[in-house]
């Protein structure tokens, strides 16, 4: 056998892992191209604000966005020279970068965890491409910061919710000690997203729609075993060991996010600054405009139509509804947008279901290709 023989079945596994790493890349890589642009409107004067400080009562930035705005700067003083603040500007650019990377990292563990790698690949290729991140990434704001909290916290709670393989001499309490420290724990990544940015409250609904579609579901479950075994038959235990822990969640998360924002602010709600929508949060220009929703609403078809066929199969809430009822929720609140903000908390929202669509897109035509041959 000769020498690259051996190897020889290894280089599409090298092409694939190459070809994934540069689909994370993108949206960082892309997002660095106006790392040196000039700044956006607002965003000199957000930063000036945090690096020279004020008193407790004229504070009209919020905690994370102090820490997220001097993490890539260490200057105590504001220089005066123009020159200057836009290299004290460029260099505080650097945590944009950074969270940017983090939260298409989140994106495609979230995809891949719910529905493979081919899907979270897809979702961060169209993240990358959002208006938010394409034409704005590089602008230094707190909705950053909140969307990657926000982020984070769907993650967490797709964790609690993965089943796992029971083992031969594992306590059944280790698991649930597990699942409930990770739902604590997203409960405190929900506050501080909203913290960072208040508009993301309604990520305090994502339990509670998982709760719904849950009770949903065990209720049609209970229903068929009712209807077969009688009222003796309907196992109401698993049934509450099910749907209680993310009652309490629903319960904790806003319980930690009131308790966080009173520790934080010393002013009103109304009286903090955020930043200015900086894009729209689709394609602007008809062709890119009537190609994302059209992969947006057969993303969601795709979607509904998979949880649909599983909905009957088990009573579990699993990592693909957490995402879908993440998505639903983030999704629907555009729509009661009284003012409009800065739609990057969105984006990954978005990013996933146009991904799916594209999935959905890609299945449907090898299908076609495949019965053409044949």
């Amino acid at each position: 056998m000769r020498p690259g023989a051996a190897r020889a079945p290894r280089l599409p596994k090298v092409a694939a892992l190459c070809c994934s790493a540069l689909v994370l890349l993108l949206p960082t890589l892309l997002a660095l191209r106006g790392i040196g642009a000039p700044p956006a409107p607002g965003e000199l004067q957000r930063l000036e604000r945090v690096v020279r400080g004020q008193s407790p009562g004229e504070r009209v930035d919020t905690g994370v966005s102090r820490l997220f705005h001097r993490a890539g700067v260490a200057a105590d003083a504001w220089p005066e020279r123009a020159d200057e603040q836009r290299a004290l500007l460029v260099r505080a650019r650097r945590s944009q970068i950074a969270a940017l990377a983090a939260l298409t990292g989140l994106t495609y563990l979230m995809v891949s965890v719910a529905g493979g790698r081919l899907r979270a690949l897809l979702a961060c290729a169209a993240f990358a491409v959002t208006p938010p991140v394409f034409d704005a990434g590089y602008v230094l704001r707190a909705e950053t910061a909140g969307a990657l909290f926000a982020t984070l916290s769907v993650f967490l709670l797709q964790l609690a919710a993965r089943p796992r393989a029971r083992r031969r001499g594992r306590r059944p309490r280790r698991a649930a000690v597990l699942a409930g420290g990770l739902m604590a724990c997203a409960a405190a990544a929900i506050a501080m997203a909203c913290e960072a940015t208040p508009s993301l409250g309604e990520s305090l609904l994502v339990p509670g729609v998982i709760l719904l579609l849950a009770a949903v579901q065990l209720a049609l479950r209970s229903r068929r075993l009712l209807e077969r075994r009688g009222l003796v038959g309907v196992p109401v235990r698993a049934i509450n060991g099910r749907l209680i822990p993310w009652t309490a969640l629903g319960f904790l998360a806003p319980a930690v996010a009131l308790w966080v924002q009173q520790r934080s602010y010393t002013v009103a709600v109304d009286a903090l600054e955020f930043a200015a929508p900086q894009s729209p949060l689709l394609p602007s220009s008809w062709p890119g405009f009537v190609a994302a929703c059209g992969l947006l609403a057969l993303g969601a078809v795709a979607w509904i139509t998979r949880l649909g066929v599983r909905f009957g199969r088990g009573g579990r809430i699993s990592p693909d509804l957490v995402l879908f009822s993440a998505c639903l929720v983030f999704l629907l609140g555009v729509l009661a947008d009284a003012v409009p903000r800065d739609p990057l908390p969105l984006a990954p929202a978005a990013a996933v279901v146009v991904g799916t669509g594209a999935h959905a897109l890609l299945v449907l035509a090898l299908g076609a290709l495949r019965r053409r041959r044949s």
